[in-house]
């Protein structure tokens, strides 16, 4: 365990000196270079772009080296204390599998998915043509230009093929409500709704009652939720047999309930029932269900909240 601490902080000290060191020549080369060529106007935006391009590329490449040098040192020294060690505590061996688990993802890389950061470290290096050393990100970029996510190891590659499609809602999350939100030409596919990694029978809308309630990831159940409902907000309660916590009725005589339903690991969905004071064009009235605060426990104060008014406060005018 010392062995490990102490690998670990001759990384990091090794990963700090040479970082800052690289930095800040790499700045004061980038800074003199763009400086001459880019007006007052635009000076802070250029100099803001090639500090964070420069400094990705070289602190990568400053990194890669660092690594490669401490590694060998760091793995077996690891091994020593662990495996050659005549006694063996059973609890530091589990941590350190765990940290070994736990640092599996850093190697995962978004290939051309993480086109943003190829292209701005590119356009330094082929258009602004920066006199920097390429050579080690040569080959990231190459994988980036002909393949999808990968997992970069020293001693193997694992990579995918480019996906068919990625859709994304307005905020730019995987996103498709009647599908996958991507695919690869082998069949393999993922499902997300507004950022939510969700399976095909929910996208499908495959589902019931029961498996809402079976649900046991709270984000997942929102959404099945939000889909079985659909515009008719409240299905969920109605079917599912929510308890009734109050009724009464509008000033109209209309019956209005407050509902409640208790649900595993989340806060309880608790709606109240209203009557459109407005008549459809056929002549009926359109039923509302308005999910309030789960504090609510009276029809009267459910409804004045969704008008931003405490019950005592809210003095709705009669219409006729």
């Amino acid at each position: 365990a010392a062995e490990m601490a102490r690998a670990e902080k001759t990384s990091a000290a090794t990963y700090a000196a040479t970082s800052a060191a690289t930095s800040a020549a790499t700045y004061a080369a980038t800074s003199a270079a763009t400086s001459a060529a880019t007006s007052a106007a635009t000076s802070a935006a250029t100099h803001a772009a090639t500090y964070a391009a420069t400094y990705a590329a070289t602190d990568a490449a400053t990194y890669a080296a660092t690594y490669a040098a401490t590694s060998a040192a760091t793995d077996a020294a690891t091994y020593a204390a662990i495996y050659a060690a005549t006694e063996i505590d059973a609890h530091d061996v589990a941590y350190f599998l765990l940290r070994c688990l736990n640092g599996w993802s850093s190697y995962w890389q978004g290939g051309n998915q993480w086109s943003c950061v190829d292209s701005c470290v590119t356009f330094f290096r082929h258009v602004a043509k920066l006199p920097l050393d390429y050579s080690k990100y040569d080959h990231w970029e190459k994988a980036s230009l002909h393949s999808g996510p990968r997992y970069l190891h020293k001693h193997f590659y694992i990579v995918s093929d480019r996906p068919e499609f990625i859709h994304r809602d307005a905020q730019a999350r995987p996103h498709c409500a009647d599908g996958p939100f991507t695919r690869w030409r082998d069949g393999w596919e993922l499902h997300s709704i507004s950022g939510v990694a969700v399976g095909r029978r929910i996208t499908a809308g495959e589902f019931g009652v029961r498996d809402i309630q079976d649900e046991r990831n709270t984000e997942v159940r929102r959404v099945m939720v939000a889909r079985y409902e659909g515009e008719d907000r409240g299905r969920y309660l109605r079917d599912a047999g929510a308890r009734v916590v109050d009724s009464d009725v509008d000033l109209l005589g209309y019956p209005r309930r407050l509902l409640r339903m208790e649900i595993t690991d989340d806060e309880p969905y608790v709606a109240v029932e209203v009557m459109n004071s407005t008549l459809e064009p056929d002549g009926t009235r359109k039923r509302y269900t308005l999910r309030v605060p789960p504090a609510m426990t009276t029809c009267a104060a459910a409804v004045a909240w969704t008008f931003g008014f405490d019950a005592a406060d809210y003095q709705p005018a009669r219409e006729t």
